[in-house]
């Protein structure tokens, strides 16, 4: 499997090439395809880097805002890598309580798997959005710093002069947060989005894999070395099933 491991979505975007010059790579990136996509181009490059349309939808989930435990010291914008006493004091070796029977770990990554078939709309992946922000916003209260991941991971189809056949099994990733970043939620509206497949990462595949035809890829389920919390395909598509996930995460 080839892997693809980018640390922003500027930096996935500047790799996005017609490296093999593949015949159909101008057509993908010229053709205007906005129910299959779910906006059109002009839409999607003014949405490279946020979609406030998806977050002003986000506003209308009822329980959108989390509360906080004020019992609990939580985490906030300005709480960077910079030395904080209480937390130093905390950690001293002699101070630590060995009596404590769970101790919650210092940092987790979390991977939203978007390759969705093609009747999977925003709406449907707004709800993984919405349940990707729920578990930052509970991890980080207690603590817990979150990097957040969109990722597809896909097998393609390449043709020869007689017959298509299956080709490579390749993986995405693209880091939306990092540990030390609070979360963007207009990018990661952008970056949880039917274009962001169908446009912007089927446009990576067509450049970097030979042979590839319409129709790309079969999606497949994550690598299993992945460690942290997964939303895979076919998870999170309506609000009940991302609340379902949201109480199923256990630390």
């Amino acid at each position: 499997m080839r892997k693809h491991c980018y640390n922003s979505i500027s930096s996935f975007y500047a790799d996005i090439n017609n490296y093999l010059n593949n015949p159909i790579y101008k057509e993908t990136a010229n053709e205007d395809h906005p129910k299959f996509r779910g906006l059109c181009l002009a839409e999607i490059q003014g949405a490279k880097y946020s979609y406030p349309v998806g977050v002003e939808k986000l506003s209308h989930f009822k329980d959108f805002t989390v509360e906080k435990d004020i019992s609990i010291k939580y985490w906030n914008q300005f709480d960077g890598w910079d030395i904080d006493i209480d937390r130093m004091m905390e950690n001293l070796d002699f101070l630590l309580d060995s009596h404590k029977k769970r101790l919650l770990p210092k940092t987790l990554d979390i991977y939203i798997n978007v390759g969705e078939g093609g009747d999977v709309n925003y709406e449907k992946l707004l709800c993984k959005t919405y349940a990707t922000i729920k578990i930052v916003d509970k991890l980080e209260t207690l603590g817990v710093r979150c990097s957040v991941f969109t990722c597809a991971s896909f097998e393609t189809h390449t043709r020869t002069r007689t017959r298509a056949n299956r080709g490579e099994n390749g993986y995405l990733e693209i880091c939306v947060k990092q540990y030390a970043d609070t979360l963007n939620l207009g990018a990661l509206c952008t970056a949880i989005s039917p274009w962001m497949l169908r446009y912007w990462m089927f446009l990576f595949i067509i450049g970097k894999y030979p042979g590839v035809i319409h129709g790309i890829a079969y999606a497949r389920s994550m690598p299993p070395e992945l460690k942290g919390i997964i939303i895979e395909t076919g998870s999170c598509l309506d609000k009940y099933a991302a609340n379902q996930f949201i109480e199923s995460i256990k630390l």
